[in-house]
C-alpha cells in the first residue's frame, strides 16, 4: 500500500503530471514508515512525501513519477535495502538515498554507502537529524538535476551553432542528438554521403 502524508496520492498517470519535490520513505513497519514521512511532511511542507512497505512498492512509484529522495530501511523481508539501493542507484543514479540501520549494524550502513547511498541515518531516528540529512539530500538531488539541464541546454546549443539549419526536422535532430549524448548505448548513424552523418557522430 503506498501513502502520502499530506494528500491523496495520485494514482495511474496523475501522479506523472505532478511536478513537485517528492520524497519516498520505505520501511516494513507501516506505523514507522508513516510517522518518518509525517515528520518530514511537517517539516518540508513544499515537499511531497509517500510511505510505503517494501523495496518493489518503491520501485512502483520510481517508475511513475520522479523522486528527489528515498529513505529506506536496510532490514526488510523479500527485498533488502540494500537489494533496493543497488536497484535504484543503477536506474536512478542522482537520486539521493538514505538507509536506516539499528545501532551495532554501522559497518551494514559503510557498505551501503559505498553501493551508492547518500548517507545514513541510525534508529532511533533524531528528527534533527533527519531533517538536516533530508534537507542536504534534497539540495544535492536538486543541483544534480539542475546540472543535468544545464548540460543538455549547453549540448543542444552547441548542435544549433554547428549543424546548420532552423526546421522542424533539424530542430528534432537536435534533440535527439542531445538525448542520445546523455545514453551509454552503441550508436549506429545511417545516412546518404555528404548529408553530415561524422558532424552528428562528433556532436554525440
Amino acid at each position: 500500500m503506498i501513502r502520502e502524508e499530506q494528500t491523496a496520492l495520485p494514482t495511474g498517470t496523475e501522479g506523472i503530471e505532478h511536478q513537485g519535490v517528492w520524497a519516498v520513505v520505505v520501511d516494513d513497519e507501516p506505523d514507522f514508515a508513516r510517522g518518518l514521512a509525517r515528520l518530514l511532511a511537517g517539516r518540508f511542507p513544499d515537499i511531497r512525501v509517500a510511505a510505503v512497505h517494501s523495496g518493489r512498492e518503491a520501485l512502483a512509484v520510481l517508475a511513475e513519477r520522479e523522486v528527489h529522495l528515498l529513505i529506506t530501511d536496510l532490514r526488510m523481508p523479500e527485498m533488502s535495502g540494500m537489494q533496493l539501493l543497488e536497484s535504484v542507484i543503477a536506474r536512478h543514479p542522482d537520486l539521493s538515498v538514505v538507509v536506516l540501520t539499528a545501532h551495532g549494524t554501522i559497518e551494514i550502513a559503510v557498505q551501503a554507502l559505498h553501493a551508492g547511498a547518500y548517507d545514513f541515518l541510525t534508529k532511533p531516528i533524531e528528527p534533527d537529524q533527519l531533517f538536516r540529512v533530508a534537507a542536504k539530500g534534497l539540495e544535492r538531488s536538486r543541483l544534480l538535476a539542475e546540472n543535468d539541464r544545464l548540460r543538455q541546454m549547453v549540448s543542444l546549443q552547441d548542435s544549433r551553432t554547428t549543424l546548420v539549419g532552423e526546421g522542424p526536422a533539424m530542430q528534432r535532430l537536435h534533440r535527439t542528438i542531445v538525448a542520445v549524448a546523455q545514453s551509454d548505448y552503441t550508436v549506429l548513424i545511417r545516412g546518404e554521403s555528404g548529408t553530415g552523418k561524422e558532424l552528428a557522430a562528433r556532436l554525440i
